[in-house]
């Protein structure tokens, strides 16, 4: 990637900061600013988007009758991610190979990473 910055430059003794045009940085602030924008509105965590691109080989959700009791659930290969209604869905097989449909947006609530955080 391009950097965005202008690099410090090592003196002795320190680091020589260079100036800066803050007209050119305001141009630059704005890009940034509406593509955090973009992103904020989507309403995902950074670690529920990273899912997308590393999706795991299973997740695990609690019981909705008992809630003690995890399920394991395995993402489909090839079409993990759904969108559907202008919301992201995780296309999983339960352990019994029935189809469960689950919101991207539950990580940490509706499904976990691990069994261990399932129990807790």
């Amino acid at each position: 990637m391009e950097r965005l910055t202008v690099p410090d430059t090592p003196i002795e003794g320190g680091l020589r900061r260079a100036i800066i045009d803050t007209r050119a940085v305001k141009e630059d602030a704005m890009k940034f600013y509406w593509a955090l924008k973009k992103y904020e509105d989507l309403g995902y965590t950074p670690e529920e988007l990273q899912l997308c691109f590393n999706p795991p080989e299973v997740l695990y959700i609690t019981n909705e009758i008992d809630e003690k009791k995890v399920h394991p659930i395995y993402p489909v290969d090839g079409n993990q991610i759904e969108f559907s209604h202008g919301n992201v869905y995780w296309n999983c097989r339960d352990e019994f190979g029935d189809y469960v449909e689950l919101p991207l947006e539950g990580l940490h609530e509706e499904y976990f990473l691990t069994r261990q955080e399932a129990d807790i």
